[in-house]
């Protein structure tokens, strides 16, 4: 993506997200912890991609609604969640959205 990327904060404790925004596009990539579990987003959402990160079980799904790749990823029963704007490319955002993944479960 063109432009460069800022850090954004944690926006509370409990229930909050941190965020990289693009100075030029806007997009964001967004991470947050979720007390659900992947049963309970895949009842809610069932199209999506079941994985495993890392030796976690996890769950990616491509919402066009909302133009975002989010994944979910079990990480000692709470949801580590992370989020990537779309492009027009669907296998590259499950590619890109899984790596992402895959580094902030390597860094949990």
């Amino acid at each position: 993506m063109p432009g460069s990327w800022t850090e954004g904060t944690l926006t509370k404790p409990v229930g909050g997200y941190c965020y990289w925004e693009n100075t030029s596009t806007r997009d964001r990539v967004i991470t947050a912890l979720d007390p659900s579990t992947l049963d309970a987003i895949k009842a809610g959402a069932p199209s999506g991609t079941d994985l495993t990160l890392g030796g976690h079980a996890a769950y990616s799904l491509r919402a066009t609604g909302v133009h975002v790749q989010t994944t979910w990823i079990d990480i000692d029963g709470q949801l580590l969640i992370v989020e990537i704007p779309l492009s027009s490319d669907a296998a590259a955002d499950l590619s890109n959205a899984t790596a992402l993944a895959e580094i902030a479960v390597g860094n949990t």
